[in-house]
């Protein structure tokens, strides 16, 4: 389960909020799974932004090269790591995390579990804004929007160490310390989530999105898919659909593909 996004009218936003911005670091993640072009001025996949280029943080998914790109703005500037030919393949899972520190060439942005672009420096505090932080594109702009799909987004407000990418990709609650948002959006229901280690916040649903009943995406899928795969494809232990999660060392597209193979 995930949710779809038709690159119109839908997105998810989730309020201001002081938990979601760390003035010295900040760490944000998700699975992607683009179905189409995103819109002409960069579909933000997640982002903490006022509906034009100023986002405090964003992910986002550029036409152009098939580009993504990691923003960060603070208060000493803005600064890009913009990769080409990343999503030169749609309909497939990418995980996507963009790391930030003030200190050092502490901002990267990571593809699988893999770094990808060069290491910058982006000294300053982040930049405080009350713009709320949305998923699938934004309040403020139409052209801002992705059609596909998204699910296990996870944002810390410090900097996970640069070992720690492909541990998030297998499972976000891999690494609860200052975990402050998580929301997998693999509810079978359209407003169904869970937060952890960071309380309630107000969420909106904006014009949809819908469920998506699709490929294997994230820990909660695998789950409910266990009791109809073949003995050989489920993990040891794996009964009625119970987790047991000794199957971490798959991401959700390499259990995808294991499942294909056996089905």
């Amino acid at each position: 389960m995930s949710r779809l996004f038709d690159g119109d009218l839908d997105y998810i936003k989730v309020d201001d909020d002081a938990r979601l911005e760390s003035s010295s670091s900040i760490s944000i993640s998700c699975w992607y799974y683009p179905t189409g072009d995103p819109g002409t001025n960069g579909g933000r996949i997640i982002s903490k932004n006022d509906g034009t280029d100023n986002d405090a943080y964003a992910l986002t998914h550029i036409l152009s090269n098939d580009q993504l790109q990691f923003r960060i703005r603070t208060t000493t500037g803005t600064a890009n790591i913009s990769v080409n030919d990343i999503f030169t393949t749609y309909d497939q899972w990418y995980h996507l995390m963009g790391l930030w520190a003030t200190w050092g060439t502490a901002m990267r942005l990571y593809v699988d579990g893999t770094q990808v672009g060069s290491s910058l420096t982006r000294t300053g505090a982040l930049l405080n804004t009350t713009d709320p932080f949305s998923i699938g594109g934004h309040a403020g702009s139409d052209t801002r929007r992705v059609q596909g799909r998204i699910a296990e987004v996870g944002i810390w407000n410090f900097r996970i160490s640069s070992s720690g990418p492909p541990g998030v990709m297998r499972r976000v609650r891999n690494y609860p310390q200052n975990n402050v948002l998580y929301m997998p959006l693999w509810g079978k229901s359209a407003t169904e989530m869970e937060y952890t280690f960071g309380g309630s916040y107000t969420v909106t649903h904006v014009s949809g999105p819908t469920v998506a009943d699709h490929a294997p995406c994230g820990p909660k899928f695998t789950c409910d898919i266990w009791p109809s795969l073949p003995a050989a494809v489920a993990p040891a232990g794996a009964t009625a659909g119970i987790a047991v999660f000794n199957w971490t060392a798959l991401s959700p597209r390499a259990f995808e593909a294991k499942v294909a193979e056996s089905t």
